[in-house]
């Protein structure tokens, strides 16, 4: 066992308004196989900078261990996977790693740059755990790993010895994590047990915790409105000293002193119940509150959406897709799985309206309303009003949908080029939510959210009456969501 000390870890940003991390202790296991998690924005990346030295802090950070940053930087794309592999190690271990990821032995006279980014992602696994000193921060492994990938790299970790992972994937991490960290606005958590559990505790734990910041915020309310009420008081006895009661004028030296000590009395009890009102506010517990999401709405017709009959899609001459069949219905939850290469992002690319080139029958109803949610970047620039109105979304529901997935409102300020890939992606979600439609074609709609955004997405898309075509490898979203899933070969 080494331990992993953090102790009033501080850190932020330049040009930032508030840290990142503001005095953060934790303990850690080098032995526990930890999955970090917590909202985008929240500073997991962030962390795992820290522990590996590139970014200054304040505050202490001791190990034993080294820590080393996955995924590796690879400095030329044109080498052969055996020359990559070396360059991160100099273990046999490699060979043997690589062959429990499912990577034959022919790979490592390949270049580098002809692997799918799923067996990139497997390769330099392989090679990082075949350093035995070395401590791994594992940032999002499972991005270009379709089903049977995760599958096999969640069982390759869970034979690991320890490492830190970040992974937003719930089936996966279940499959190969044995602790939790959870980063909150104010903290780290840590946990024993996988994320369902962890997820499960939570979920109980916030839910008292709400009902007690109500109870109290109850309490302070009636507390306020009682220091009101007796300053009330002091300011009626005041008044009266110039009232006349019955034709006969008052005796304003005997008012006044009575209205003097009737206001330092009325002082007193106003400080006092100020002062518990204050105590009680430090009492409110720091909550993350998922609250439910909204969509525009677009009532549909009865019948078929989009059909495929014995579809086949080519680039070329080459088939990107084959002998495809499928039916998309009215409020049907459709998913697409297969493995790397099977076309299932070209499938649904052709049922968005691309023109490509295709053999067999495709049909698509007449003025049906498509939201389309793609895997790249690629068109999210600009200022967020700018990016809602290219979508054609409902600003205000917009920027609802954004708070709701945690988006702070100084975000609403800056362009959408300088957000993390997580922000990006709910950038993309939020305006095809807020756009409205009667069929949603979303690829990979869940790549770097956070857990908490994907329970929002999930439930909502589950209570949804609008269809949905689309490719995610989550299995736990997959399996709550899907009327059917489809598997391509």
């Amino acid at each position: 066992m080494s331990l992993i000390s953090i102790e009033n870890l501080t850190f932020g940003y330049e040009g930032a308004t508030e840290n990142v991390f503001e005095k953060v202790n934790v303990k850690l296991d080098s032995n526990w196989k930890i999955g970090l998690f917590g909202r985008n924005g929240t500073g997991k990346s962030t962390l795992f900078k820290l522990l590996a030295g590139s970014e200054e802090y304040y505050g202490k950070i001791a190990a034993s261990v080294r820590f080393t940053l996955y995924p590796a930087s690879v400095q030329n794309e044109k080498m052969s996977c055996g020359e990559i592999a070396a360059a991160l190690t100099d273990s046999w271990k490699v060979y043997a790693n690589a062959e429990e990821l499912g990577l034959n032995a022919e790979v490592f006279s390949r270049p580098y740059d002809t692997l799918s980014e799923g067996e990139k992602a497997k390769l330099t696994l392989a090679a990082m755990f075949a350093n035995d000193n070395d401590f791994l921060l594992i940032d999002e492994p499972t991005n270009h790993l379709d089903a049977d990938g995760r599958a096999c790299a969640a069982a390759f970790l869970n034979r690991q010895k320890g490492f830190i992972l970040i992974t937003h994937d719930r089936a996966f991490a279940d499959a190969c994590v044995d602790h939790v960290a959870y980063l909150s606005k104010s903290k780290i958590t840590v946990q024993k047990g996988n994320m369902s559990s962890f997820l499960a505790e939570r979920a109980a734990a916030e839910n008292a915790e709400r009902e007690e910041n109500e109870r109290l915020k109850k309490e302070i309310s009636r507390l306020k409105e009682s220091a009101e009420r007796a300053r009330g008081w002091a300011d009626k006895t005041e008044k009266s000293k110039n009232e006349k009661v019955a034709g006969l004028r008052p005796d304003k030296g005997y008012i006044g002193h009575k209205s003097a000590k009737m206001m330092q009395s009325a002082k007193n009890i106003e400080a006092r119940r100020l002062n518990a009102a204050a105590e009680k506010e430090k009492l409110l517990k720091d909550t993350e509150t998922p609250y439910a999401l909204k969509m525009k709405g677009e009532p549909s017709r009865g019948g078929a959406l989009v059909t495929f009959k014995n579809v086949s899609v080519f680039y070329g001459e080459t088939p990107a897709v084959k002998n495809l069949d499928l039916t998309v219905c009215n409020g049907e939850k459709v998913f697409l799985s297969g493995a790397n290469g099977s076309g299932k992002s070209t499938a649904i690319k052709l049922a968005a309206g691309e023109n490509l080139l295709f053999t067999g029958e495709f049909f698509c109803r007449g003025n049906l309303k498509i939201s389309y949610v793609e895997q790249s970047f690629g068109g999210v620039r600009g200022t967020l009003k700018e990016f809602a109105e290219s979508r054609n979304a409902d600003y205000t529901l917009f920027l609802t949908i954004l708070r709701k997935m945690g988006f702070s409102r100084d975000k609403f300020e800056e362009n959408a080029e300088t957000f993390s890939a997580g922000q990006k992606k709910k950038l993309m979600l939020a305006a095809s939510l807020a756009g409205g439609a009667e069929l949603y074609i979303w690829d990979e709609p869940l790549n770097y959210l956070d857990v908490t955004s994907r329970l929002q997405i999930e439930e909502l898309v589950k209570n949804s009456p609008a269809a949905l075509l689309a490719v995610e490898h989550d299995a736990a979203f997959a399996a709550n969501v899907a009327d059917k899933i489809v598997r391509l070969e």
